[in-house]
């Protein structure tokens, strides 16, 4: 299996309608979210683009896409999909993924690349190092180990402040200072 394209893609960063695409970092920006997309979704795009305004058979994609393989048109249903959906496009508007009906697709509305991989002041996101979105787990952590300094902090201060053990307050913080250990 070769992993040499017949097609090169355009690997500059360009917007169309309103969503923002880096090419080598296979992410799409829409509505200040960032999604993450497999390479294939990604050179499905890609190609799209390149041919924009053209109808490009499912054949021809196929061929173009998987060249070495004997993918069927599951592969590329499931990709227009995947594509659709990170674009936030509805398949049966199509207002920048057109289907044609037992044709293939289409790419509307005009591609926007942006010069030296720079944007407008608005859209500066991409130009910096790649932006990770937090997950629940990771704030979950963050969240509690500044609950667990905050803790020690009041306790240091309560401490100093000359506050006795019979007080509510310094009871408080040392209980949740031991259960959190």
């Amino acid at each position: 299996m070769s992993n040499e394209l017949p097609f090169r893609p355009d690997d500059r960063p360009f917007k169309i309608a309103d969503v923002s695409v880096e090419p080598l970092l296979n992410q799409i920006e829409r509505n200040g979210s960032i999604v993450r997309i497999e390479r294939k979704v990604m050179l499905l795009l890609l190609l799209l683009v390149q041919k924009s305004g053209c109808v490009l058979t499912r054949a021809d994609i196929l061929h173009t896409l998987w060249p070495d393989s004997s993918s069927n048109d599951e592969a590329l249903t499931q990709a227009a999909s995947k594509l659709r959906r990170a674009l936030g496009d509805c398949p049966k508007v199509g207002a920048i993924i057109q289907t044609i009906h037992k044709v293939g697709y289409r790419l509307n509305g005009p591609v926007t690349y942006f010069e030296n991989a720079k944007r407008a002041s608005r859209d500066q996101r991409f130009t910096g190092p790649a932006r990770r979105p937090i997950n629940s787990q990771r704030r979950f952590i963050q969240l509690a180990i500044a609950s667990i300094v905050t803790a020690l902090l009041l306790n240091f201060v309560t401490i100093r402040s000359g506050e006795s053990d019979s007080e509510p307050g310094v009871k408080m913080v040392r209980m949740v200072i031991s259960r959190s250990e």
